[in-house]
């Protein structure tokens, strides 16, 4: 699985980011081809002491690294770059992606090999 992470910096004026960004932005993310899942939050907190340095998360999941490059470089994706572009200006956001391994099944799939080795 590919994830794409994206964290927004406070807006100047929350409660229309909010608006815009639940009404407007969010409609055309669901629209990418090939998108398993999707989630954000506004209520991000630090675990420790002190403010979060971002007011949303957002993180889409794609099944690999070819599904989500192509949602991006589809019309849908170039669509919601287009809006990311005009309403959300890359100083106010920065994105990220990368595949995704859960440890429980890594480590349970090395455990298989390790216990397959032993009885050789």
């Amino acid at each position: 699985m590919h994830k794409m992470l994206v964290l927004y910096n406070e807006p100047k004026d929350p409660a229309h980011f909010r608006k815009y960004y639940i009404e407007t932005h969010l409609p055309l993310v669901s629209k990418l081809p090939n998108l398993k899942a999707s989630r954000y939050s506004f209520d991000v907190k630090p675990l420790g002491p002190g403010e979060a340095p971002y007011f949303c998360i957002f993180e889409a999941e794609f099944e690999n690294e070819a599904a989500l490059m192509g949602a991006l470089g589809s019309k849908e994706g170039k669509a919601v770059a287009g809006d990311a572009q005009l309403r959300f200006r890359r100083r106010h956001h920065d994105a990220f992606c990368g595949r995704v391994t859960s440890w429980r099944n890594r480590m349970t799939a090395d455990l298989k090999i390790l216990r397959r080795e032993r009885n050789l």
